[in-house]
């Protein structure tokens, strides 16, 4: 979880979570242990019900997460444009001729 400006906190940082609402304000507390080792907390606070209920979706997605990012990538598929398997619709650079010559002209 990231403030700009701010800093952020690693899901292996996190240690609770607790919120509180006086009127039409919620506040939200995270609690974490900093690098040094030392406990935090993390406020935020929200007067409109939409950005409060949007943060608590987001904080959710964020504490599911695994601590170790998951490789962006198709397995076993290829990972390179060389070889899309039907999904180009025939646009493949890598299987066209060659133009030996930029200036000749190709389309009409």
């Amino acid at each position: 979880m990231w403030v700009e400006g701010q800093g952020g906190i690693r899901v292996n940082q996190y240690l609770g979570y607790r919120y509180d609402v006086d009127g039409n304000e919620t506040y939200n507390y995270i609690k974490y242990r900093s690098d040094n080792g030392e406990e935090k907390q993390a406020l935020f606070l929200f007067v409109n019900q939409q950005a409060q209920s949007e943060f608590v979706r987001a904080f959710l997605r964020w504490k599911k997460q695994i601590s170790q990012p998951v490789p962006n990538y198709r397995l076993p598929a290829s990972q390179g444009v060389q070889d899309t398997q039907g999904r180009d619709n025939d646009m493949n650079p890598y299987e066209r001729p060659v133009i030996d010559d930029w200036k000749d002209k190709t389309t009409d």
